[in-house]
């Protein structure tokens, strides 16, 4: 990795001594735990209190009323110590089993449903009724626009488009409803501001600019939350008047609605700012603002990123804006985005966000560079990773993360090459990795099997016979590295390791068969192991072929066999639905470096699809 004393020009190594200068760390600096403590009790006041005012008479409202303000927690507050879903949604299936027919208590249980299973085919029906019934309902409209944007997710995933247009329409209603009853007056007005701007909340607003737009211009808010609002809104408008790609594909329309949104931007959340300089989301915009070259000329990106910290020391969303305008695309540099990657660790406040964001300033780094190898595999940066992993690990306030943790030891060990520090994470582990981990698996185009492999075979009985046989396959001499491959699978003691060498050996046999010529089934028999899952719930039939799981949701399993340039793939599929689908079947063929630039893979696709209604 370049680092900070790399660079030769003057005007670069300011810029790198800016982006990493030390952040400002109080004591008593606001953080998202006071603001959550806020929040709790605004969500009692505003939801729970109404409600069970609502259900008093009802023979279930004892054991309701808990329900509700523990899952409404659960669901809005940010960055909090983990609560236990699986205890919550029994108590809301205990609750609907009882009789409780009320919509908020029926959306909170489906909704703990698929945080849990993950399956929205099972629950839609249950979050479609909720919605039907908030309007003739008691549910406090706060909660019925939670709600509301949430199902709205849900119907995304389920491609019902209309549906989510139907519904926007409502949660823009409820919002004016809410803001008419005093839901988010005076002080409370900040807890509009963060649902209405904080991701996951922000979806709606990005796509009912117009209709947010009406209700703000004309609603009995404060000044700053009006602006901060609408200042947020400016910025959606440039942005969509400027498109996304590259400065040269802008049109001359385009530049010009991106400069007459983004001056609109500036001066609604430079108000608002100054407005409640204690607030971080008008300062956090500001730094879009500003990258996008409309901020007045003193004041950099890093200035409103002090600001928006200043205000509230772990907000985020301003973390992700200053780093946004940190890479080279926006003028930044790869030396600057690590200069503020180790100033986020150097606070060493573990109890907030702030350390972890370096590990996400890596994770843009490999994206920029298309390849995670340079990044993880810099004898400096694993080491800082790793130490901040273990102390992360005995932090008091991060009990709750311990099997996520030691996962992310095994995982970023593996990437720096600490093969013993991965292995005795995954003994901890009993070698089950924690879901958490699937996000950065999938960023990084990873298989965790490969992961598990390498690290068991390090130091397993069949590890030099393997490597023999990896020589052998790389020369295409197949019948050596089948024999190499057999030898090690007789000495290994690791179910991993197993799995590993059990995959090259398969390859190897079919690559063994396809340069004979003549057509050869790849599909699998009872294993995966000849095969890399990148997506999706996949397995082997015992039989042979591909089974997924998909739910409407996107698979990709790639066959780890080289077939080298000519060949041909012919096969066949079905589609098996409970109910109404979309489904489709690809035949991806890779071309590139991918060993040079593993995150700029290259693929051809050819796609077959089509919608089930019911079961064929």
């Amino acid at each position: 990795m370049p680092k900070p004393a790399d660079m030769g020009s003057a005007r670069k190594s300011a810029a790198v001594t800016r982006a990493g200068a030390p952040i400002q760390v109080k004591p008593d600096a606001r953080t998202w735990r006071e603001f959550n403590k806020a929040h709790a009790d605004w969500i009692e006041r505003r939801v729970v209190r109404p409600f069970a005012e609502a259900i008093k008479a009802e023979p279930w409202a004892g054991d309701a009323v808990p329900f509700v303000r523990e899952t409404m927690a659960s669901i809005m507050l940010v960055w909090k110590e983990t609560y236990d879903e699986p205890g919550l949604l029994a108590r809301g299936r205990a609750l609907r089993a009882a009789g409780c027919e009320d919509p908020l208590v029926r959306f909170l249980t489906a909704r703990l449903a698929y945080r849990i299973d993950d399956k929205w085919p099972d629950v839609i029906e249950d979050h479609e009724k909720a919605m039907a019934a908030f309007d003739a309902g008691h549910t406090p409209r706060p909660a019925a626009r939670v709600a509301g944007i949430l199902t709205t997710s849900l119907y995304t995933r389920a491609h019902r488009k209309p549906k989510i247009g139907a519904l926007d329409k409502k949660i823009v209603e409820w919002t004016r409803q809410a803001i008419g009853a005093g839901d988010y007056a005076g002080e409370d007005g900040k807890f509009l501001v963060h649902d209405m701007l904080v991701p996951p909340w922000d979806e709606h607003l990005e796509r009912n600019l117009d209709a947010v737009a009406a209700l703000f211009e004309k609603a009995d808010v404060p000044e700053w939350v009006r602006g901060s609002v609408l200042g947020t809104i400016e910025v959606e408008r440039a942005w969509k008047a400027r498109g996304t790609g590259w400065a040269s594909s802008v049109t001359e329309e385009g530049w010009k609605g991106f400069k007459e949104h983004l001056g609109k931007a500036a001066g609604l959340l430079r108000r608002a700012w100054e407005l409640r300089p204690n607030r971080p989301e008008a300062a956090s915009k500001m730094i879009t603002v500003t990258m996008g070259g409309l901020g007045a000329p003193d004041e950099t990106e890093r200035v409103w990123f002090d600001r928006a910290v200043a205000a509230q020391f772990d907000f985020l969303p301003a973390y992700r804006s200053y780093a946004w305008a940190l890479r080279p695309r926006w003028g930044g540099s790869l030396e600057e985005m690590m200069a503020f990657g180790e100033a986020c660790l150097a606070t060493e406040r573990y109890d907030t966000q702030v350390p972890v964001f370096y590990l996400d300033v890596l994770t843009d780094l490999s994206q920029e560079m298309k390849d995670w190898h340079p990044v993880y595999g810099d004898a400096d940066v694993a080491r800082k990773v790793l130490a901040l992993h273990r102390t992360l690990l005995e932090h008091p306030t991060r009990k709750h993360e311990f099997r996520a943790r030691l996962s992310h030891i095994a995982l970023d060990g593996w990437l720096g090459g600490n093969l013993t520090e991965a292995r005795r994470a995954l003994d901890q582990l009993d070698w089950k990795l924690d879901p958490l981990l699937d996000k950065k698996l999938e960023t990084f185009k990873l298989d965790p099997e490969v992961m598990l492999g390498e690290v068991a075979l390090a130091n397993d009985p069949g590890k030099a016979d393997f490597e023999l046989g990896e020589k052998a396959a790389a020369e295409n001499q197949l019948s050596e590295a089948l024999n190499r491959y057999q030898a090690a699978l007789e000495k290994c003691r690791n179910e991993h390791a197993r799995r590993a060498i059990h995959g090259r050996l398969e390859c190897a046999r079919l690559e063994q068969l396809l340069e004979r010529g003549g057509w050869v089934d790849i599909t699998p028999k009872g294993s995966l192991d000849a095969w890399s899952v990148r997506e999706g719930k996949w397995e082997a039939a015992a039989e042979g072929g591909l089974i997924n799981h998909g739910d409407d949701g996107h698979g990709l399993i790639i066959s780890k066999i080289r077939p080298g340039t000519n060949f041909e793939i012919r096969g066949h599929y079905r589609v098996e639905a409970k109910g109404d689908c979309c489904q489709g079947l690809g035949i991806a063929l890779g071309f590139g470096h991918p060993a040079e630039q593993p995150l700029e893979q290259k693929w051809f696709t050819c796609i077959s699809g089509r919608i089930n209604r019911g079961t064929p």
